[in-house]
């Protein structure tokens, strides 16, 4: 195990992966918590992998795709100058999980679900429900997708299209 906490300390150092951390209260938690890693650029992903560049590539891989492309985006604009937030993932014992979680200077949270969709509804959107009532410093949650324009879904969660991010 330690072998590969090293391999993946040194992909994070030579800035080929970006770490995204659990959303825990306890910081001691999240040390020993696995993470989630994405690499810097989707093309050199799929091309680690083998995958073939063509379009059976993005009917399989679309979802993994866009929440990467998105999740990079994130990472992006955190390591601005002016950013004051950082990044997480949450998921809970019974399988409830949140793509993105970003806690604010402040203390407040927005959970983000990522869907490469059109078409959002409420029963896929479980892991943000889930979020939402256990966490009551996040008032909303997004949900960021492919739809047009923005859409209320519920009292406290609203459908963004990716390009407001």
């Amino acid at each position: 195990m330690p072998a590969i906490r090293e391999f993946f300390q040194i992909l994070e150092d030579t800035l080929i992966v970006r770490r995204l951390d659990p959303y825990l209260k306890s910081p001691r938690k999240r040390l020993f918590s696995r993470p989630k890693y994405y690499y810097f650029d989707t093309g050199a992903r799929n091309a680690l992998a083998k995958l073939p560049l063509n379009a059976d590539l993005l009917k399989t891989q679309k979802g993994v795709l866009f929440e990467h492309f998105v999740i990079l985006e994130l990472f992006r604009r955190s390591s601005l100058p002016e950013a004051n937030f950082r990044l997480y993932w949450w998921r809970t014992l019974e399988g409830a999980e949140v793509d993105c979680v970003v806690e604010k200077d402040d203390g407040s949270l927005i959970p983000l679900e990522i869907k490469a969709s059109e078409n959002i509804s409420l029963g896929q959107l479980k892991g943000l429900v889930s979020f939402l009532k256990t966490h009551p410093q996040a008032k909303t949650g997004y949900v960021i997708s492919l739809i047009e324009r923005p859409q209320k879904l519920k009292e406290n969660i609203i459908a963004l299209p990716w390009w407001m991010i």
